[in-house]
Order: C-alpha cells, then sequence, then structure tokens
C-alpha cells in the first residue's frame, strides 16, 4: 500500500492538511488531514498491484500499529469505492 497526497477541500470546516514524518528520513512522509474538532487523522492508500490481486483473490489486510511502548491508540482500516475516494494533490 502507499499512502496518497489527498487535497483538502475542508479547510472551511476547520481541516487541516499535514504531512507526517516529513523530514524524518527513518520514515516516509504520510499525507494525511487533520479533523481536529472531530478528534481524527485521515489518511488514503492505495494498494499497489500485487496487493489487489491478493485482496481479490479473497485475501486480507493488516494494520501493523506502532506504540513504540506507549498505550494503544484506537485506529480504525475501511475500504471506500471509486466513489467515496477524497481528491488528489499532485507532488510537486
Amino acid at each position: 500500500m502507499v499512502p496518497v497526497n489527498i487535497r483538502n477541500d475542508f479547510e472551511a470546516h476547520g481541516v487541516v492538511k499535514r504531512v507526517l514524518a516529513e523530514g524524518q528520513p527513518e520514515y516516509d512522509p504520510l499525507p494525511c488531514l487533520v479533523y481536529q474538532k472531530e478528534g481524527y487523522i485521515l489518511t488514503e492508500w492505495a494498494p499497489m498491484p500485487d496487493e489487489r490481486e491478493k485482496i481479490a483473490a479473497g485475501g486480507r489486510l493488516r494494520l501493523f500499529t506502532y506504540t513504540f511502548g506507549t498505550p494503544f491508540q484506537p485506529v480504525q482500516l475501511v475500504a471506500v469505492g471509486p466513489d467515496e475516494m477524497l481528491p488528489l494533490e499532485t507532488v510537486s
């Protein structure tokens, strides 16, 4: 899976776009939308062709959450259809 660079069409509602781990070479940058009032961060991911094949063949998704010894935070993993995907921004 690769994170996609989602566009923030929700600034008027207090949503802030951020890139997590930007400038941290040990991590890949992660574009996200921060929903401050609602208390969550949203990222969107695109499966690679081999992952699509595994899912289509009845495979599953795994979610690794690195807590680094801190308490586990609630997470949610969902699938969205093409009509539900957020708009993308081009990478400069």
